[in-house]
């Protein structure tokens, strides 16, 4: 395969060391060699390093622990069809003192708190995704963020909504929404990977041992 690739090169067999190189449209297979602008022949030891170095770049590059974990474990088979941007869920929740933003036991204002607001997108969201699960798959959150944009009182019925909008391997990115009537209460967005059962076990085993350390 024949590609253009950019890589910085200082090599101590070069007769000096070249900084910025472009490698235009030529294969691969000729980065094996010393560097792009002597190619004098490499010494093995340089072959292994640039060739690991070729291996490297042309890897999936991922952004958290999560997906590292699943680039070891090998490729998620996919979920059941049917997930697709645009699904949605939602849930109702009459809003109660338990619900209410409280400081070391002590309820600071009679309206829905943040928390429960937070905790209710989330159970939205994990709608949108539940039923697409196949047996061996488990969903797990891995980011929220929230504007909390207006208060709710107690006794009023808070909706929230849930909306998948990007779809991207096994992460599921979706809107979050909570009203009350037409009034929008807050809004954000909820991130949720899914991992092989097994591989979740892994990843909380490992936290328990390294807890015990």
């Amino acid at each position: 395969m024949v590609r253009s690739i950019q890589e910085s090169v200082s090599s101590p067999i070069c007769s000096g060391s070249v900084g910025l190189v472009w490698a235009r449209a030529r294969p691969i297979p000729s980065l094996v060699g010393c560097c792009a602008a002597c190619r004098m022949p490499a010494t093995p030891a340089q072959s292994r390093k640039n060739a690991a170095t070729i291996s490297r770049r042309n890897k999936p590059i991922f952004e958290d622990s999560l997906s590292r974990t699943r680039w070891r474990t090998g490729t998620l088979p996919p979920m059941q069809p049917g997930l697709k941007v645009g699904n949605r869920a939602d849930v109702e929740i009459e809003v109660t003192e338990a619900m209410c933003p409280a400081f070391d036991g002590i309820v600071v204002h009679r309206v829905y708190s943040t928390w429960s607001m937070a905790h209710h997108m989330e159970l939205a969201a994990r709608k949108v995704l539940a039923e697409h699960l196949e047996p061996h798959e488990e969903g797990i959150g891995a980011h929220l963020s929230i504007d909390h944009l207006a208060p709710c009182p107690v006794g009023h019925v808070v909706r929230v909504e849930a909306e998948a909008i990007e779809l991207e391997g096994t992460t599921l990115v979706c809107r979050v929404q909570a009203w009350d009537g037409d009034r929008l209460l807050g809004e954000g967005r909820q991130i949720q990977r899914v991992l092989p059962k097994t591989t979740l076990a892994k990843i909380i085993d490992r936290a328990a041992n390294a807890q015990e350390h």
